[in-house]
């Protein structure tokens, strides 16, 4: 293949295959869900956009984002531009009235991220190519880079204004120059190791872990442990790349703890699961910034996220675990195949079993799966028909992720029918549900519950005014209907079915029929986001809440209400292809992909709009 790819032709397929084929498999579902966002991490460009407001690179963690700063200082520039095109065209003439754009049609913004990050994302199948290259694979290289290009996993989160997809380039990039140190010694190759995982720390603080990439290539380095000079080369190469990992990761990550110290334990995010109640939770063991991390090891967790993992990415699960035994006796594969049987043992059975964590195994299982291809390659005719078989399957599978995000969300379907109901009409949507513009009594209503976000108050501002003045309210959606956002009045434990009655909400009831009653609700609209598990929306699961296995409430039940009492149903919106249905939590994470995408025929969970009852 190297012969092959020497020519001008392969030249141009390398180019497709390496480039032109990732960017362009993350970009056509690039607008899924817009105007609104249905992925709830906004981070990344609203502490961009923070930044920009104020005229501070540096607030405190917890203003605007509990996230490093890499990917905001990336956004800036380019926020800048898309201003001065603006301004140069005449869509805005002032800051003010970007700023107003802005908080009327976000859309604009969080578009320009995902362009920005999925770019960033598109180059892992490069690095990993180089990487491979490197590490003495040939045809090997090109399936690895095949393998992350086409990945379903990698691809499904390089679709989102979030910083996993761009932290798996900087993974890469850190793996190349770590083989080349192992291959031969020389400090530039660690150092650059060190400040590339020095990158992804300054992404998420799930990067720490990365330092371990840098200490592998240290430790299978050429230089050895015995002798006084060769001792001292070594430790001196490993104190440099530590370095460059902490120098990097604390001024493009975290240079606020240099103006504002240490961060304050009431700013620190835990990472337990969205939902999990504050008895289950049980606190954090390691904090960097504004996130932190409990060491607790839950079993359950293992089988999920291994099976997630498969579903996903099955070819390069099965072609990886291949070539791991074949990684064994090949010095140069140690820091990719040693950082991924870490990561796994590690994140697969942490208490926290979001599918996300699991994100860079599709970068560091395709180095060995790359080797077990390069072995079916060598290994006849049937052997490559085979292997073109099986990279068949994620690509296939990439285009058909592709096909359902470019469908319209069954949220956006909803806003319609929500819109056409009798004045007077209140609904309580439940969580996941559709961002529906809100009348002016529901916005003082949420006032009252906690501050609201520079969007709502915008709206509410609006709406005040306009009760006095002339006020064109087609750009924030019109006068908005009667709503409650039931994610704001209790709070919910998906993993252990439980429910309560949120602290800002204490004063209006008891129970689920109490407070929503209370509040003049007339009908609610539930959210099933996997019709399959027998669970429905907890405001009407009327199932046993389950044991708390960790925390201050550990071997007690979780604390439920009792299930909301509804009458009819007015109508339902479901995405599921045919009877059968399946999963429906796109855009976000799937538990199983493999068969998810082929269940769906567009984003978004099932909606069911119901009366309440007598």
């Amino acid at each position: 293949m190297s012969g092959w790819s020497s020519t001008g032709v392969g030249r141009l397929a390398g180019l497709f295959l390496l480039l032109v084929l990732p960017l362009s498999l993350r970009w056509l579902p690039i607008g899924h869900g817009l105007p609104q966002n249905h992925v709830p991490d906004t981070h990344v460009v609203r502490c961009a956009l923070g930044m920009a407001k104020d005229k501070d690179p540096f607030p405190p963690v917890g203003r605007y984002s509990t996230y490093p700063y890499l990917l905001p200082y990336t956004l800036l520039p380019v926020y800048a531009a898309q201003y001065a095109v603006g301004r140069a065209t005449g869509e805005w003439s002032g800051s003010g009235e970007f700023a107003n754009r802005v908080l009327e049609h976000p859309e604009d913004v969080h578009l320009t991220a995902r362009l920005v990050l999925a770019a960033l994302s598109a180059l892992a199948p490069w690095l990993v190519y180089r990487g491979a290259r490197v590490a003495g694979l040939r045809s090997g290289a090109w399936i690895a880079a095949w393998l992350v290009a086409t990945g379903l996993l990698h691809l499904h989160f390089s679709v989102q204004e979030r910083p996993w997809g761009p932290m798996m380039s900087f993974l890469a990039l850190s793996i190349w120059p770590a083989a080349r140190y192992v291959r031969g010694g020389a400090l530039r190759d660690l150092l650059l190791c060190g400040a590339a995982g020095g990158l992804a720390v300054a992404t998420h603080q799930a990067g720490l872990p990365l330092l371990l990439v840098a200490g592998i290539a240290w430790f299978a380095g050429p230089h050895g442990f015995t002798g006084g000079a060769s001792l001292r080369r070594r430790l001196g190469h490993g104190l440099v790349a530590v370095g460059a990992f902490a120098l990097v990761g604390l001024l493009l990550g975290y240079p606020y703890r240099l103006v504002h110290g240490a961060t304050d334990a009431g700013q620190v995010a835990g990472i337990a699961e969205a939902g999990e109640s504050a008895e289950s939770s049980g606190g954090v063991d390691l904090t960097l910034g504004g996130q932190g991390i409990a060491f607790d090891i839950r079993w359950e967790s293992l089988e999920h996220l291994s099976r997630a993992l498969v579903g996903y990415d099955p070819v390069l699960v099965l072609l990886g675990v291949a070539g791991i035994a074949l990684s064994v006796r090949r010095r140069v594969l140690w820091p990719a195949v040693g950082m991924g049987l870490f990561w796994f043992a590690f994140f697969g059975t942490n208490q926290n079993d979001h599918v996300r964590y699991m994100l860079p195994m599709s970068v560091l299982l395709a180095y060995p799966a790359g080797l077990a291809g390069e072995r079916l390659v060598r290994s006849g005719n049937t052997g490559r028909a085979l292997l073109l078989l099986l990279l068949a399957v994620p690509l296939i599978q990439a285009l058909r992720l592709v096909h359902v995000l470019r469908q319209e969300d069954t949220r956006t379907l909803a806003l319609a029918p929500l819109g056409d109901l009798p004045a007077g009409t209140v609904v309580a949507i439940d969580r996941y549900g559709p961002q529906v513009p809100m009348n002016r009594a529901s916005l003082e209503l949420l006032a009252g519950l906690r501050p609201l976000g520079s969007r709502e108050a915008h709206r509410l501002e609006l709406l005040e005014a306009s009760a006095e003045y002339d006020v064109d309210l087609d750009s924030i959606g019109g006068p908005g209907i009667g709503v409650v956002p039931v994610g704001d009045l209790f709070e919910f434990d998906e993993r252990h079915r439980g429910s309560r009655v949120a602290q800002a909400a204490m004063g209006l009831g008891d129970g689920f029929d109490e407070v929503l009653r209370g509040l003049g609700v007339t009908h609610v609209l539930l959210v099933d986001r996997d019709p399959t598990d027998d669970v429905p929306s907890l405001l009407v699961d009327e199932g046993s809440a389950l044991l708390i296995e960790r925390g201050q409430g550990r071997g007690e039940l979780a604390p439920k209400l009792s299930p909301l009492s509804t009458g009819r149903s007015l109508w339902t919106i479901d995405p599921a292809l045919g009877a059968s249905g399946g999963e429906a939590r796109l855009p976000t994470e799937l538990d199983f992909a493999a068969t998810a995408i082929w269940r769906v025929e567009r984003p978004g969970p099932r909606l069911e709009l119901r009366a309440l009852g007598g």
